[in-house]
């Protein structure tokens, strides 16, 4: 499931790259990371809030950057580390489009029940 998220995040970033055609979206495997550690983001602050956590440190902005920060660490490492994204955007585009179909639409209930929860939480 995760590499699926990656999958449809990285044509995500390439649609993205097509459109806004700047200097921030060359690298369109990073841009799919950035998308993924934000979407991942966007859970552990909704799980954060939900629970009423304690704070890690005596700064909540803190927790959040460093959450944020490892996040992006191991996405970075697990999908960019000996091109790894690579072999999953090839596994992916050789399987059923009826798959992707699903998949697609999985993913999209997924972004969207993401940012939906997330600004449930926060009011």
């Amino acid at each position: 499931m995760y590499n699926l998220l990656f999958y449809h995040l990285y044509y995500l970033s390439e649609f993205i790259k097509k459109t806004f055609k700047s200097i921030y979206f060359t690298n369109v495997s990073v841009v799919a990371v950035i998308i993924m550690s934000v979407l991942l983001q966007f859970n552990f602050i909704t799980i954060y809030l939900w629970l009423d956590i304690p704070a890690i440190t005596t700064n909540s902005n803190l927790d959040l950057a460093l959450i944020g920060s490892v996040n992006l660490g191991f996405n970075g490492f697990y999908f960019l580390y000996n091109s790894r994204y690579k072999k999953i955007i090839d596994k992916y585009l050789k399987s059923d489009s009826v798959l992707k179909s699903y998949s697609r639409l999985l993913i999209y209930f997924y972004i969207t029940l993401t940012i939906y929860l997330f600004i449930r939480v926060k009011q």
